[in-house]
């Protein structure tokens, strides 16, 4: 595991620890949640900005009803 340190003014500070004692976790498991968090949205993001990005030089699409059918559910 590595370590980090963060500054935080006073104000984002005591906002960390009361959001943190509101989850009923410690500051540093808090910011650690929100830093994952973060991360697995961009994450997200650029899969989806890929998708879309695929799809507009191939643009081939399904209908619900064939995919339905494809996996047996119709």
């Amino acid at each position: 595991m590595m370590s980090m340190t963060v500054s935080f003014d006073s104000t984002m500070a005591r906002d960390v620890e009361e959001f943190a004692a509101k989850c009923g976790m410690t500051a540093a498991e808090y910011v650690t949640k929100v830093v994952a968090e973060v991360i697995e949205d961009a994450c997200d993001y650029e899969r989806c900005a890929a998708i879309i990005d695929e799809y507009e030089r191939n643009p081939v699409s399904f209908s619900h009803d064939k995919v339905m059918r494809e996996f047996g559910l119709r």
